[in-house]
């Protein structure tokens, strides 16, 4: 028994990793009853040529998926949730397995191939701070938009979050932000990320009045934000399947795709976030290379 698990590559230290493998690749999730949901917000529901055309797009998703070989992970199927007519995004269901939108990032990139092809997430960097740019007509700042003096970047991310979730600027941390230790005062960094970015001061007016009726738009941020974000990486993965056959999946704000879809796949987030959003999006690589996670920005 131990000469043919080791023909195939299988040793004491790496038998629980390689039967976990064979395990996600074999679980066949079912498809959902419905492939569009639509949660109740406000007086907006998703409906009519929206709703059909919602449901087209997963259902030709699904399709390509199960005609691309994916190892490494449940077969993805795919359901979109909306609510009201916010949201939009697309997840992937599990099955009785880690669906890959719920497994750690050195996971995906180690284990997940498409096509026989080892994978790279492109990803839109900052994503919610882009089409937040685009929506005020202000320029992108250059380099990293989180990156303000003596203040640490995860510091930055969690204030921004915090704000686009409430609709305006935070005044006090959420028990899941993720604070730690050394970090300055709540005020300070309030300060100079409305310093840095103006429309932070009530980001929520950047929200169309009539988006979400019966729904104020400070609760409508974020949903709309998630909105023009989801559209922008349908709509890339569409351009990947049409004009290269190629399979993307999808992850909130970046695409998995295989290694030598690179390049294509930085293009089609530009372009999908340029149509939607209105602003194109730096984009990093992320891929795994000699037993760690290795990124480059594009």
């Amino acid at each position: 028994m131990l000469a043919l698990a080791g023909a195939y590559r299988v040793t004491a230290g790496t038998v629980a990793d390689a039967f976990r493998r064979i395990d996600a690749e074999t679980i066949q999730p079912a498809a959902p009853p419905e492939l569009v949901e639509v949660k109740p917000l406000g007086r907006a529901r998703l409906a009519g040529a929206d709703l059909a055309a919602a449901t087209e797009t997963v259902a030709a998703l699904n399709e390509r998926a199960a005609t691309v070989p994916v190892t490494g992970c449940p077969r993805p199927v795919f359901r979109r949730t909306y609510h009201g007519t916010g949201h939009g995004r697309l997840y992937a269901l599990g099955g009785g397995g880690v669906a890959y939108q719920r497994m750690a990032a050195e996971d995906r990139l180690r284990d997940i191939t498409i096509g026989g092809e080892p994978i790279v997430e492109v990803d839109a960097r900052a994503s919610h701070l882009t089409v937040l740019h685009a929506l005020a007509n202000i320029p992108l700042p250059e380099g990293d938009p989180y990156a303000l003096p003596g203040i640490p970047r995860e510091a930055v991310k969690a204030f921004v979050t915090m704000t686009i979730g409430t609709g305006g600027p935070a005044k006090r941390w959420a028990r899941d932000a993720g604070r730690e230790d050394g970090w300055p005062p709540l005020a300070s960094i309030r300060a100079a990320v409305i310093a840095r970015f103006p429309f932070m001061r009530c980001p929520a007016l950047l929200v169309p009045a009539d988006f979400l009726p019966g729904v104020g738009r400070e609760r409508a941020l974020s949903h709309y934000l998630m909105r023009l974000e989801a559209d922008a990486l349908a709509t890339a993965m569409g351009i990947l399947w049409r004009e290269h056959e190629t399979l993307a999946l999808p992850l909130f704000d970046c695409l998995l795709v295989p290694r030598s879809a690179t390049g294509r796949a930085v293009e089609a987030i530009r372009t999908g976030y340029l149509v939607h959003a209105g602003e194109e999006p730096r984009v990093s690589v992320s891929w795994w290379e000699d037993g760690r996670k290795a990124s480059e920005d594009m």
